[in-house]
Parts: structure tokens; C-alpha cells; sequence
């Protein structure tokens, strides 16, 4: 079982690296946010993984750190849940914003997950809710505390989903956003730290 890997990243795109480990690339499926803060091309890069085995295929997963892997395992425990769905959610919501919506069983959030289903999320929700304590702090996508920014930054929030980032890159793009922005602005911000993302 490989556990992980350290060696020179040699190509990223969404969803993917490779990594030469000793003179051979090993293709590795990551969430797109986590492969998106590994180092750049061309430098050492240190990948947790995960070794998905079946009857007509060997895939390697990576992750950020090992809350990342472990709920990875976790969903793909789930049944109806493949490594492929359990990627697609990594990729859409941290793995707090996964975390606090089975507390809340909330499938509806879930099910906004490319390829996951009502039925499919709820089945989470159902097989994982007595995996997290209900105290457990809440990770959502947090605005500005005042009401007039907050009206803003929810519909900042939803123009920046359908320009196809997802919530945690979001999250990530608005967590220093000053209170008192009008949308135009808190616009410009996100975009100009998602563009240097």
C-alpha cells in the first residue's frame, strides 16, 4: 500500500499531478483545491495517498493532510459511494463544510455535489451522522457579521458558484473581505485573489 509519496512535481491540472518519485511518474487524483496548494511545477512536493484497488483497476488518491484522506475513506465506506463521487465532493466543499452539513443532515447541500444525487446524500447523511459529534464547530462559508455586507457577500458567493469555483475556494477568496463592501467590490476582490490562486 502507498501511503505517500515525496518527489518532484512534474505536471497539475484539475483534478490531477504527477509526481516522479526516482525516475518514475505516478498519476495522482486529487481534490482541485488541494492539488492547487502543492508547490509549483518543478519543485518537491510531499502528497498523503490513498491506493484504490479493484477487479480492473489501480488508482492512487492524494490529499492535503490526514482529516482530508480519512473523510475521503469515510465517504467512499458509504454505499453507492465510489472514489470518483467521494472526489467530486472533496472538490466542491472542504472537509469541514462536509462534516457540519452531515451533522445537520443537510442533503440538500450535499446533493449540490456534481454526480451526487437527493437519494445518494441522504444515504451519507444517514451512514456518517453518528461519525461527528453534534457540538462540533460550525465550518460553513462565513460572511461579513453586518447585515448590509452580508446581503452582498451571499450574492457574491452564488455569482462566484456559477462561475464554476467552488465553496472552498470561495471561502478562501472572501475570508479578509472588510466589513462595509459594496457587491462590485466584494466581486473584484474574490476574483483578484482567485486570480492569483
Amino acid at each position: 500500500m502507498i501511503a505517500q509519496l515525496t518527489g518532484t512535481l512534474i505536471e497539475r491540472s484539475a483534478g490531477e499531478v504527477i509526481i516522479d518519485v526516482s525516475g518514475i511518474g505516478y498519476r495522482v487524483l486529487m481534490p482541485s483545491l488541494s492539488a492547487s496548494q502543492l508547490p509549483p511545477v518543478g519543485e518537491v512536493a510531499r502528497i498523503r495517498t490513498y491506493m484504490h484497488v479493484t477487479d480492473s483497476s489501480i488508482a492512487l488518491f492524494g490529499f492535503a493532510d490526514a482529516d482530508e484522506e480519512l473523510l475521503f475513506k469515510q465517504l467512499i465506506g458509504v454505499t453507492g459511494i465510489g472514489p470518483k463521487i467521494a472526489l467530486a465532493a472533496l472538490s466542491t466543499y472542504s472537509p469541514a463544510q462536509i462534516i457540519e452539513a452531515i451533522i445537520a443532515q443537510d442533503a440538500s447541500f450535499l446533493a449540490k455535489v456534481p454526480g451526487l444525487g437527493k437519494k445518494t446524500a441522504s444515504r451519507i447523511v444517514l451512514e456518517l451522522k453518528d461519525l461527528f459529534p453534534e457540538d462540533m464547530v460550525s465550518c460553513s462559508v462565513k460572511g461579513p457579521k453586518n447585515t448590509s455586507s452580508k446581503a452582498a457577500f451571499e450574492e457574491i458567493v452564488d455569482a462566484l458558484l456559477g462561475f464554476g469555483f467552488t465553496t472552498q475556494e470561495i471561502e478562501l477568496a472572501l475570508a479578509d473581505a472588510p466589513d462595509g463592501m459594496t457587491e462590485s467590490e466584494l466581486l473584484t476582490f474574490a476574483l483578484k485573489r482567485l486570480g492569483g490562486a
